[in-house]
């Protein structure tokens, strides 16, 4: 049995990119794996995307972004409301740590059946349970990417 354990930092390799290599990577063991030629995708030049990137209409974009988040109302300290069943004892609240075996494969099943990645959806999740703990309607979230 061989194991791959591979580090990269995001300042030399970002998530789209990750997807990509591994896409490759995948489609070359399975070739070696089957004994047989790998035929990967000819790959786009840099070019290619920096044309792209200096056909955007940056100005446009910035103001349409800058509109969106104007009609957000100003953010404030991140300070949950307390629940009802909060831990009340003194020191901070016992670490839970549930088990995600099932848990985990169902969220992978859901994301897959309504075409995200697992990572959008917990994203969402996320947004979801600021938005209770916080009791707001307009949550903004950022991600790298």
């Amino acid at each position: 049995m061989y194991r791959l354990a591979w580090r990269f930092s995001h300042l030399i390799l970002d998530g789209w990119s990750f997807g990509l290599l591994m896409g490759d990577f995948v489609t070359l063991y399975k070739a070696l794996y089957h004994d047989r030629p790998a035929a990967l995708a000819e790959p786009s030049l840099p070019r290619t995307y920096v044309a792209w990137w200096k056909r955007q209409d940056t100005p446009n974009l910035r103001e349409y972004w800058r509109e969106q988040l104007d009609r957000l109302p100003a953010a404030g300290p991140a300070v949950p409301r307390r629940p009802a069943h909060a831990h009340h004892g003194p020191g901070p609240a016992p670490l839970r740590r549930p088990a995600l075996g099932a848990l985990a494969q169902r969220l992978r099943d859901v994301s897959r059946q309504e075409g995200l990645t697992l990572n959008t959806l917990v994203q969402g999740a996320w947004t979801l349970l600021l938005s209770r703990c916080l009791d707001i309607d307009d949550v903004v979230v950022g991600a790298t990417m």
